[in-house]
């Protein structure tokens, strides 16, 4: 009911597998989700993918690093009449994407990105995470979820540019924890092409 462009009757089915991180081996995640059915009145298909390999280090700190890759798929020609675009549907972005608040540029649809991470535990209560992201566009024709840019001849090409973000976190109880943190994000030549644009953002 109400707007067209809001109407959404489609499922959405997925798994996950994953090995807890553990001192001195490999752990791993991994989430694969597809969506099927109605989306604004066209059909939608659609489907997201996570990988993510780490390894913790048996020392003091017990550092972990990972490699990430994201992919939330987008339309590949918005006029087809066909909805591609990856719905978040719901969820924090926060583990894999950034923070969320005030800068929050990134959702799980039409992106891709891969990217690494450092986690440490400097004590019982403090830990710290550094992370570096590309970022790409999946269908450069379809919109930057979130930025409200969107270039529908695809000249701007889909490199988005990067994200450097570090965080440190003091966990004071079992129920109450302090965040901080600071991210910077590099923008690449689809931003520098589309700003250019009378009337873009």
């Amino acid at each position: 009911r109400g707007d067209v462009s809001q109407q959404r009757k489609f499922g959405t089915y997925g798994a996950r597998y994953f090995r807890s991180p553990g001192a001195g081996q490999f752990d791993y995640n991994g989430e694969t989700i597809f969506q099927k059915g109605q989306r604004s009145n066209m059909d939608h298909f659609a489907y997201f993918q996570h990988f993510e390999v780490g390894y913790t280090l048996n020392t003091s700190l017990r550092p972990r690093i990972s490699t990430m890759y994201d992919y939330g798929s987008g339309t590949s020609d918005p006029a087809s009449g066909k909805s591609g675009a990856f719905d978040t549907l719901f969820g924090a972005r926060r583990p894999e994407l950034g923070p969320t608040s005030i800068y929050g540029p990134f959702f799980r649809s039409n992106i891709s990105s891969p990217g690494i991470r450092l986690d440490a535990q400097a004590s019982r209560e403090i830990d710290l995470t550094l992370k570096w992201r590309i970022w790409y566009l999946a269908q450069s024709k379809d919109v930057w979820v979130g930025s409200g840019l969107q270039d529908p001849t695809g000249a701007a090409g889909n490199y988005l540019g990067q994200d450097l973000e570090f965080r440190a976190r003091w966990s004071w109880n079992t129920f109450l924890a302090l965040d901080a943190g600071y991210t910077h994000f590099f923008k690449g030549s689809y931003v520098s092409y589309l700003a250019q644009t009378p009337g873009n953002p």
